[in-house]
């Protein structure tokens, strides 16, 4: 039998160098002991490159330039796009495209909560949904058809349908499939942050007029149903 030979990675969840960076001085760890650290491994890690990935993405994307700060708003939406940006600054361009979809799913989701619907001029039910859909509009497993059913509803425009529609296909192609090869995935990763990003920023960035703050619809309708709550 022919002798074969592979190559092996010792403690491939560990970072040694940074334990042990650590343990001698932590005040006084060299960056690029940090960044290799975290970085996507074979990626390149200096502060430039990490700089460079950065502006890859800040100098193209739909500015948020404020966010209402309602911790469930931020923590839905906002910091995990912020997180999304990071790991794509550090290579981790899996982690962006993850967290792109996420983000993109709930914000499907938080714009039919927060739409009127009417059927014979009453708010749609759940048992409408059912009758409708076959199932609640929450609980139904294709995303496709949630962001089609939007779009066909007038609730979101054809732009913002694409947008959705090509993160998903995205997710799914580098997500859901085992045995999708990720050549290029960083393209793939900036197009999903990118129109993550404008999604987001349609929906949780609001306006400054005349210095006075100008709430989108979206906000608005989801504030007066979080105060309701609060007064039951």
């Amino acid at each position: 039998m022919e002798d074969k030979f592979y190559h092996i990675t010792f403690n491939p969840t560990s970072f040694d160098d940074f334990e042990k960076a650590y343990n001698n001085d932590k005040n006084n760890i060299d960056y690029n002991i940090i960044f290799g650290a975290f970085c996507w491994p074979g990626i390149e890690y200096n502060i430039d490159a990490i700089y460079k990935r950065y502006k890859e993405l800040d100098k193209n994307e739909e500015k948020i330039k404020v966010a209402v700060a309602e911790k469930e708003l931020l923590d839905k939406f906002i910091w995990p796009l912020r997180q999304a940006k990071v790991a794509y600054m550090l290579g981790n361009f899996l982690s962006t495209i993850a967290l792109c979809g996420f983000i993109a799913e709930l914000i499907i989701q938080f714009i039919y909560k927060v739409s009127t619907i009417r059927i014979n001029k009453s708010q749609i039910t759940l048992a409408n949904e059912k009758a409708l859909f076959g199932d609640t509009f929450e609980r139904l497993h294709s995303q496709d058809r949630c962001i089609r059913i939007l779009h066909i509803l007038n609730i979101i425009d054809d732009t913002f349908n694409e947008k959705c529609l090509n993160i998903k296909d995205i997710r799914n192609k580098h997500i859901h499939t085992y045995y999708e090869q990720h050549d290029k995935i960083n393209n793939y990763a900036k197009r999903a942050y990118l129109d993550t990003a404008y999604i987001t920023s349609k929906i949780m960035g609001q306006d400054i007029k005349n210095n006075l703050l100008i709430l989108k619809k979206h906000t608005i309708e989801y504030l007066k149903q979080l105060d309701e709550k609060k007064e039951d």
